[in-house]
């Protein structure tokens, strides 16, 4: 029996929280010396498209992430990972990073692979991984968004909010509409 970890990633989220199961895994996984399952980072979804207010190409780097992250050699196979989705049996994760493997209850002789979902803690648990977050995301992504980020090192914060036509105006309790501009 060996043991995998993978991020799981809910369906419809951004890439802000889908980095909160893959930080804690990528963290176990370390922690552990457990191999990590390569996260799927592209889920196809069109409704974003047919609502409007988003180019194809916004559409293909923001919606899908397609083209931002590089497969990193110390992740699970592609063969390998396919005979996991059918044979292994999944357990959620347990509820520190520094849990033995020896500690995991498996009750079974079949691999198992420990799933990350959701934002579970939001940022309690990671905020001390800050900087080994940030290695490892700079790591995995591509040399091309790198080099976009890096030419803006001084800015401290960066927010991006997507407001197209699929989100509804503000509407104030009152019933009275919110001006947008």
């Amino acid at each position: 029996m060996t043991l995998f970890t993978q991020a799981v990633f809910i369906r419809a989220s951004g890439l802000g929280n889908r980095l909160f199961p893959w930080a804690r895994c990528r963290i176990f996984s370390t922690i552990n010396s457990i191999q990590m399952i390569e996260p799927v980072w592209v889920q196809p979804r069109i409704t974003p498209l047919f609502r409007g207010g988003l180019s194809l190409s916004a559409y293909k780097n923001q919606i899908l992430l397609m083209g931002l992250f590089q497969s990193l050699p110390n992740y699970v196979s592609k063969a390998k990972e396919i005979q996991l989705s059918i044979y292994a049996q999944k357990q959620i994760e347990p509820d520190a990073f520094d849990i033995p493997f020896s500690m995991i209850q498996v009750g079974t002789q079949r691999d198992v692979i420990l799933q990350f979902k959701g934002d579970n803690d939001h940022f309690a648990r990671l905020f001390p991984w800050r900087d080994f977050i940030l290695q490892e995301l700079r790591d995995m992504t591509r040399k091309y968004w790198l080099r976009k980020v890096d030419r803006y090192s001084e800015i401290p914060i960066a927010l991006n909010v997507r407001r197209a036509k699929d989100f509804p105006d503000p509407i104030n309790p009152m019933g009275v509409g919110i001006p947008t501009s």
